[in-house]
């Protein structure tokens, strides 16, 4: 951005030649008074000081251009291990996205792709161009915050390019998925959680629910994610298990509405019938959901 500053123009020469043009003009007047030559001495001096004074206060101001200088620009934070291991997954990315993703493994030998992710992935890469900080929602977002990875924006990658050196993740960091209104800050509250692979500590579950082919979710990889985040899988409840973890069937309305007679009673033993999406909101914001906005009951 370009700023306009006014400044006085006064250069020496041009002051100079003013000056000479006023004493000028003095000399040709003839003085009609009484007084004496040290008194119009004086007098031409006093003016000449005065025309002087005059003459910088009505010079017309010019106009000049300088480069602004931006003092708020936030300085370039790099990483503070570089040799940290990085093995990356990405997700949602675009074609030309893809091809920054190859130059970042060119540029960077250490580090490594994979096409699924597990305890050995540190980084999902996504894509973040319409909502910035925002993930489209996929089930690899959904397994990065469960093994607590780095959830970066693409351009994370790209800069690092750019730059020749690995850029701190942290101005990257994704705060939320695209379908929620406000940033929840799930990928950091699960990368910076004291006691790893505790959300569903002291939970059981029984999964009786459907797959979700729209985010490819099937009931293999929904055990895998409730396990990782510390949760147990049971085929059946006994007494044992009601004594010592909280029972949580994942189903939908039309399993709850087939066995009726045996809800009420099973609610009363404490047991809750809510959908897979408890498990996946939850993993999402890292915290767990209330059971209420997502209970399933019979018809």
């Amino acid at each position: 951005m370009i700023l306009k500053h006014k400044r006085l123009a006064h250069p020496e020469q041009q002051i100079l030649a003013a000056l000479n043009e006023i004493n000028n003009n003095s000399g040709q007047k003839k003085s009609i008074s009484n007084k004496s030559n040290d008194e119009f001495s004086l007098s031409k001096e006093n003016s000449t000081l005065t025309d002087e004074s005059s003459l910088r206060n009505v010079i017309t101001p010019a106009t000049i251009t300088i480069a602004e200088m931006d003092t708020d620009d936030v300085p370039i934070l790099f990483r503070t291990d570089p040799n940290r291991p990085i093995v990356i997954a990405v997700t949602c990315l675009e074609a030309y996205q893809i091809e920054f993703v190859d130059k970042f493994l060119e540029k960077f030998p250490s580090a490594c792709q994979t096409t699924s992710i597990d305890s050995r992935t540190t980084h999902l890469i996504t894509n973040d161009e319409h909502n910035p900080l925002r993930s489209p929602l996929s089930m690899k977002l959904i397994e990065a915050i469960a093994h607590h990875c780095y959830c970066v924006s693409y351009r994370w990658i790209q800069d690092s390019v750019k730059c020749d050196r690995l850029m701190d993740e942290s101005p990257y960091e994704i705060e939320g998925d695209d379908t929620d209104v406000h940033p929840h800050g799930g990928p950091h509250r699960s990368r910076l959680i004291s006691k790893r692979h505790s959300l569903f500590q002291n939970i059981c579950f029984m999964i009786k629910c459907t797959e979700n082919s729209d985010i490819q979710m099937t009931n293999e990889r929904l055990e895998d994610l409730i396990t990782t985040c510390g949760g147990q899988i049971i085929t059946c409840v006994t007494q044992r298990l009601l004594d010592k973890y909280q029972i949580i069937v994942l189903c939908d309305m039309l399993y709850v509405s087939e066995r009726r007679n045996n809800y009420d009673q099973c609610r009363s033993l404490g047991i809750h019938f809510v959908s897979s999406d408890w498990v996946l909101e939850s993993i999402l914001e890292y915290r767990r959901k209330p059971f209420s906005l997502f209970e399933e009951v019979p018809l």
